[in-house]
């Protein structure tokens, strides 16, 4: 009995090591004939892997594309920094600073700024006001701060500000126009067609616009322009329209003549007065007053007889623009 159990362990023992010598066969072989385990293989695949990897890393990633993924990271990063508490700020600033400097260097700068629409006082008066560099950083360029800084122009209604990478930026403006040199108690200003000022513009570099005074008459200024204009007549011998009482017009011609407009409707008064011109000639006459106040009829008065009743033009007063424009002193009355 012992013999027998003692010979069905060596069998065992035996199948097994057959067992195991039969996985061993059954792996694959060298080119010699040497057995090689399958790790072995294994490994010799992870060899290959990594070969693949070596070989991806060495394509050239565009600088395009690095700067944008250091845009992103800068945006995770500031993320991060406000959780951060009274820092935040000085963190965020640092940090922006950094990337986008670090940016400027990878090409993102400004080369060329394309302004449109503005005339040529008021580019002048935009370019100091944006304070723009050649080869400052554009990527992270506050575009909204620098479209509220040329909105602060007095010549600007409008702008529109985009950067084109790598490089450029294009700036759009809608330019207001100008209207009249308004006077008000003696200081000039130039005034677009909203009645608004613009602060940059000089009065006296624009003597060929037409001369609006008194109280109010900015704000009401392109109404009585659009009806005066339309009439070439009346218009070449217009020196300046003045607000009486803020509510109704007064010409005053070159002659220094005054004609009186009501406060309604007076566009149907220059529709009198069109008549009165076509047929009697009455700005010819050298009239001192010609009141259209009454709808259904005109009055006039000549210069003795506006002398009699101590009648004088409007008071317009000014400074050197209307010393340079003040008309010629009205004709002496005619002879008894």
């Amino acid at each position: 009995m012992p013999a027998i159990v003692k010979g069905g362990r060596r069998q065992a023992s035996q199948r097994a090591g057959n067992a195991q010598k039969g996985a061993i066969d059954e792996a694959p072989q060298s080119r010699s004939g040497a057995m090689k385990p399958r790790r072995a293989q294994s490994i010799g695949a992870g060899r290959m892997i990594i070969g693949k990897h070596q070989a991806v890393g060495a394509v050239p990633i565009p600088p395009e594309i690095m700067a944008w993924l250091g845009f992103i990271a800068t945006v995770i990063l500031l993320s991060a920094v406000l959780f951060t508490g009274g820092r935040a700020q000085k963190l965020q600033v640092s940090l922006v600073g950094s990337v986008d400097g670090w940016l400027a260097q990878a090409g993102f700068q400004l080369q060329k700024v394309h302004l449109k629409g503005a005339s040529v006082d008021a580019q002048k008066d935009i370019e100091a006001v944006m304070g723009l560099r050649r080869g400052q950083p554009l990527v992270l360029m506050d575009l909204k701060l620098l479209r509220q800084k040329i909105l602060s122009v007095g010549w600007v209604k409008d702008v529109t500000v985009r950067r084109q990478l790598p490089g450029s930026l294009w700036i759009e403006i809608v330019q207001k126009q100008t209207l009249a040199v308004w006077n008000l108690n003696g200081q000039l200003f130039v005034i677009n067609e909203d009645g608004d000022i613009i602060r940059e513009a000089r009065p006296d570099l624009y003597l060929n616009l037409p001369l609006v005074s008194g109280d109010g008459a900015n704000k009401h200024a392109s109404e009585i322009l659009a009806m005066i204009t339309t009439r070439p007549a009346l218009m070449e011998r217009v020196y300046a329209l003045v607000r009486v009482d803020t509510r109704r017009w007064d010409i005053v011609l070159k002659d220094n003549s005054v004609i009186k407009l009501p406060a309604l409707n007076p566009e149907r008064a220059l529709e009198n007065l069109d008549r009165y011109i076509a047929k009697e000639k009455i700005l010819d006459q050298g009239f001192a007053y010609i009141d259209l106040r009454d709808p259904e009829s005109v009055a006039v008065l000549d210069w003795e007889e506006a002398k009699a009743r101590h009648l004088s033009p409007p008071p317009i007063d000014g400074s050197d623009l209307l010393a340079s424009q003040t008309p010629p002193p009205p004709p002496p009355p005619p002879p008894a």
